[in-house]
């Protein structure tokens, strides 16, 4: 469980995410309006580079990338309820931007095993 720390900005935006679609919290919300497009620009951004160079990593330090795909499972499906339950088209916007932060995350990742 020493892997926590290393996904606790994960943790934390899902939270946040958790907070501004069931909490109905406004400043939750808008900081995922903020933070989604920032994160998938660096996505998009991630596509042509090589990215920076993996360090050894311990492996029970390593998080798990069920771990990773469980969140955003969570990242996705917030919003569509949210989107569903409250008629507002904005929430579908952010749903969609997390899948594609999910497929590009996805296939970075699988792009690094490759070269490593």
């Amino acid at each position: 469980m020493g892997w926590i720390r290393n996904a606790i900005v994960d943790l934390f935006v899902t939270g946040l995410m958790a907070l501004g679609t069931i909490g109905g919290l406004t400043w939750a919300a808008w900081a995922i309006w903020i933070y989604t497009p920032f994160m998938l620009l660096l996505r998009i951004g991630s596509i042509g580079s090589r990215g920076p160079r993996q360090k050894a990593v311990d492996p029970k330090m390593k998080v798990p990338e069920a771990f990773y795909h469980a969140l955003f499972v969570l990242n996705v499906g917030l919003p569509l309820y949210q989107g569903l339950s409250q008629g507002d088209s904005n929430w579908f916007w952010v749903a969609g931007a997390w899948v594609a932060i999910w497929a590009l995350s996805t296939w970075t990742a699988s792009k690094q095993r490759k070269a490593a």
